[in-house]
């Protein structure tokens, strides 16, 4: 039995003014203290699509995490991911 490493995986917050424009930021990185847990070699694919239109808020979420090893094959049940969600602000277009 293998012992699934932890790995925590945070977003990004981002503020933006409104545009009227869709807004998303999709970044995110291994928080610090838990990088040594990804075995070398293995890589991370991560899909974002959370976004904020409108004036308000809206949590920065990931909707699906693989990880692939060396080789390609899918590895991602070797590792206890916990995520920390950031948010994504878009404040009020401000008054000329």
């Amino acid at each position: 039995t293998v012992n699934a490493a932890p790995l925590v995986i945070v977003t990004a917050t981002a503020r933006h003014t409104y545009d009227g424009e869709a807004f998303s930021c999709p970044e995110w990185y291994i928080k610090d203290g838990y990088e040594g847990n990804l075995a070398d070699g293995h890589r991370i694919e991560v899909t974002m699509t959370s976004s904020q239109t409108k004036p308000g808020r809206c949590e920065n979420t990931i909707d699906d995490i693989k990880i692939f090893d060396t080789n390609g094959n899918e590895v991602t049940s070797n590792y206890s991911i916990v995520f920390e969600f950031g948010k994504l602000y878009v404040d009020p277009p401000t008054q000329q």
